[in-house]
């Protein structure tokens, strides 16, 4: 939660929403941005979770480049930086989605809808 804690309210909503966010089945922070507030955003945890050791495995996944941040946004964000408190940022795009599949060997269940068993 303390990712979510560190996103100022203008990043989140100004006039529209820009950034929404859920939590995967652990921990994790997923969050949902259009392309023209990822950088930002990037920019934003990076100023709120200075890394500690793992600079250069930061970012992992699309490549990203983090916008400059503005005296007024850095003013906006709510708690003092906290290194380390994220690991890293793994950055990805929305997939085609649900999609059939003509061919019976490229599903994951049988017949009888349990999974295949391993080779």
């Amino acid at each position: 939660m303390l990712v979510c804690d560190k996103i100022p309210r203008n990043l989140i909503y100004a006039p529209m929403y820009k950034v929404a966010y859920t939590f995967d089945a652990g921990p994790n922070a997923v969050i949902f941005t259009l392309d023209d507030t990822v950088a930002e955003f990037v920019a934003v945890v990076m100023h709120s979770f200075p890394l500690e050791s793992n600079g250069d495995k930061f970012l992992k996944g699309l490549p990203v480049r983090p916008a400059p941040l503005s005296d007024k946004l850095k003013a906006a964000l709510s708690m003092d930086p906290t290194p380390g408190g994220i690991k890293y940022i793994i950055a990805t795009q929305v997939g085609p989605g649900p999609q059939i599949l003509d061919d019976p060997h490229a599903h994951l269940l049988g017949p009888d809808g349990l999974p295949k068993p391993t080779a």
